[in-house]
């Protein structure tokens, strides 16, 4: 194993960050697996496809989800970004209602994990 984890061998969305006081000569003791994800931003045609009498019912676990409806804004409007989890929560939310369709963001970006 070579002493620095960006030897080529590992994918560009798996490598490894060690901070320099973690080196104690003997090895990597302590550092952490840096991975890619794709977060999403702004969705104002989430519920597009959802009928009247359907939407109170999502929206208001979405809020709930979210903590207030201050917090829900600023996810609908893009200020807080949506991590892969919160995304599948999403869909299980609208596949659960029997919109089986995968939502559509606004915006996507992939960024480091950390």
């Amino acid at each position: 194993m070579s002493a620095f984890p960006w030897d080529g061998r590992t994918s560009p969305s798996r490598r490894c960050a060690c901070s320099p006081p973690a080196w104690t000569g003997d090895g990597w003791p302590a550092f952490r697996t840096v991975e890619t994800e794709r977060l999403a931003w702004g969705f104002s045609h989430l519920f597009d496809d959802v009928k009247h009498s359907d939407y109170r019912p999502p929206r208001r676990e979405m809020e709930a989800y979210f903590g207030s409806r201050f917090v829900y804004y600023r996810y609908h409007r893009g200020f807080n970004k949506l991590c892969e989890e919160e995304q599948q929560w999403i869909d299980g939310l609208f596949r659960r209602y029997g919109y089986t369709a995968l939502r559509v963001y606004d915006n996507y970006r992939t960024s480091w994990k950390y």
